[in-house]
């Protein structure tokens, strides 16, 4: 019964849900607008709150925005279920020009629709919806970040995601969504300069008394890319190469960069290691190299016992509502929801509105989905008693 009640609701405010998501799209929130973002983080606060939640920002900085916390519910006597996402976009205000909303049946067009302000509207309207039929049982705990697409570079809202996860019961996070699958494991991203300085000069006259720079990088880019453990979800790839200025000389100077992904603590500290005494080794004598490293601030997680259970119970009440199963996704990005999977509780992500071109003006999405999936998962909460991990 109150599976048709949530459906029932759904269906009668479609037309108010599309309102919402163009309010919300044409505040546009790119993450180093700081203001821009805020706004964006307010007008998002302003509607939880009109529906019972106590919230607030913690984490904001002077160049970023933070992280918008809100609970109802706090009287009730179980573990939270949270609704997480991020507010800002990649696309500068005015990027867009007057396209910045637009609407062609089904599908939607214009700034962060698919990543991922329609996910931001999808758990607005599963908490309206649980609202409309009375629910009382779970605490809903919202988590959305203000600097996501920044890589919370400068924050620690990563710190603040880890933290207001633990003890959760579940969470589900309004990342773009995926056609036909949630994702239960991601990788965390971390990104490596390598500069090679040798000694230049002539490749015919000076072929014996020069240090190749480019090829010393070469032997180091290779034996880096080595530390690819499929198996372990590892992957480490050679991305950029600069060096050499002339078909006549050997190169004095070279620059490489390489991601690499891990699922896993314990994979990222043997990257880490591994890296930090490939760079101290010279295949060719008289190089130095030196390198700096960059990370994303998103953790890596694989599918365990708790997340398998989830999908589970997601795809039990998937059944209960007519619509078709969902399969499961492991998605080489990172996204927030490593950051709460570390908190040792179990977490569905790419649970968003559906779409393609994310970060790109040819950016839609598929109003469809975010329907449909703001039914689905308003049911799953409503039965989430149900649910054992």
């Amino acid at each position: 019964m109150l599976f048709q009640e949530i459906d029932a609701f759904v269906e009668a405010h479609k037309q108010e849900m599309l309102s919402k998501f163009e309010q919300l799209v044409r505040l546009e929130s790119h993450f180093e607008e700081k203001d821009n973002v805020l706004k964006a983080m307010a007008w998002v606060q302003k509607e939880f709150e009109s529906e019972g939640f106590e919230c607030h920002i913690e984490g904001t900085t002077k160049d970023r925005a933070g992280l918008l916390i809100g609970t109802t519910g706090l009287d009730r006597n179980a573990p939270p279920v949270i609704l997480s996402g991020h507010v800002d976009t990649v696309h500068r205000q005015g990027s867009f020009g007057e396209d910045v909303w637009r609407v062609d049946g089904d599908t939607v067009y214009g700034a962060g629709v698919n990543d991922m302000k329609g996910g931001i509207i999808e758990a607005l309207y599963i908490v309206k919806a649980l609202n409309a039929i009375g629910y009382d049982r779970t605490p809903i705990k919202i988590l959305f970040a203000g600097d996501e697409e920044g890589d919370h570079i400068g924050t620690d809202t990563n710190l603040l995601y880890t933290r207001e996860s633990r003890g959760a019961l579940a969470a589900f996070n309004m990342e773009t969504g995926v056609a036909g699958v949630f994702t239960v494991a991601r990788k965390s991203c971390h990104i490596f300069h390598l500069t090679v300085e040798g000694q230049g000069g002539h490749a015919g006259n000076d072929f014996t008394t020069s240090e190749n720079a480019v090829e010393e990088a070469m032997c180091k880019a290779l034996e880096i890319v080595k530390l690819t453990d499929m198996e372990k979800g590892t992957t480490v790839a050679t991305t950029v190469i600069r060096g050499g200025d002339h078909p006549s000389a050997i190169p004095a100077s070279c620059e490489v960069t390489l991601d690499a992904r891990v699922s896993s603590v314990d994979e990222k500290e043997r990257i880490y290691r591994s890296i930090d005494e490939i760079c101290k080794t010279a295949f060719i004598p008289g190089t130095q190299t030196t390198y700096a490293h960059y990370a994303a601030k998103y953790e890596g997680y694989t599918e365990n016992e708790q997340i398998r259970k989830l999908h589970e119970f997601v795809n039990d009440i998937a059944e209960e509502l007519g619509q078709t199963a969902y399969g499961k996704c492991y998605r080489g990005g990172a996204a927030d929801s490593g950051n709460m999977a570390i908190a040792e509780i179990p977490v569905l992500c790419s649970c968003g509105i559906v779409g393609d071109f994310s970060h790109d003006r040819k950016e839609f999405a598929l109003l469809h989905t975010m329907y449909d999936r703001t039914k689905l998962f308003a049911s799953v909460i409503a039965g989430i008693d149900r649910f054992e991990i």
